[in-house]
């Protein structure tokens, strides 16, 4: 077996999970289908800091060629991908499908389903960083959910060129105050 067919018999599996568990469900009682996948380094760490600079970088390659191929693997059967707002800005990834794709019976190559980016950034702070470096935004169509305090600050300046390109989520402030309760 190739490869390929070892990445595609575990996306195989997942979807049989994801198909048993979104059968059981009705429309009252529906619930996510949640996979987390990252990569850490030997020592435990999945960003790097320099500190000559004084700057946190997570766009350090921690994975293997099998593995981000796996990883876009799993994101083609996945609706979203969720990412904190210091990995959106610091490393600003596409967290699109790329590296995967999958053919029908037939042989013909499959469009590549694409997941929705979901960042967390519950102060905005960090699109304020991407709009302070002038950077265009790599992911396509990210939903940012912040704090709904924040958000009405914000929302008289949605016709601002960085927000128009972004979907933001009001969400409720988690009981201590300082992230999300999702």
């Amino acid at each position: 077996a190739t490869e390929d067919d070892a990445i595609a018999g575990i996306l195989s599996k997942i979807q049989a999970w994801q198909e048993d568990d979104y059968s059981h469900q009705t429309d009252a009682h529906e619930k996510s289908f949640v996979t987390l996948t990252y990569a850490q380094s030997l020592d435990g760490c999945v960003a790097v800091f320099d500190s000559e600079t004084g700057e946190t970088s997570s766009n350090l390659p921690l994975s293997g060629k099998s593995s981000l191929r796996l990883t876009h693997g799993l994101r083609s059967i996945h609706d979203a991908v969720l990412v904190g707002g210091t990995t959106f800005a610091v490393d600003n990834p596409r967290l699109n499908v790329r590296l995967w794709s999958r053919t029908n019976a037939g042989g013909d190559l499959k469009r590549r389903r694409q997941p929705r980016p979901v960042v967390l950034d519950t102060e905005l702070k960090r699109l304020q960083i991407l709009r302070e470096k002038n950077a265009e935004i790599r992911a396509h169509n990210p939903i940012i959910c912040c704090a709904e305090d924040v958000f009405d600050t914000i929302k008289d300046r949605l016709g601002d060129p960085l927000l128009s390109i972004v979907d933001v989520l009001p969400c409720k402030r988690d009981d201590g105050g300082r992230g999300l309760d999702l």
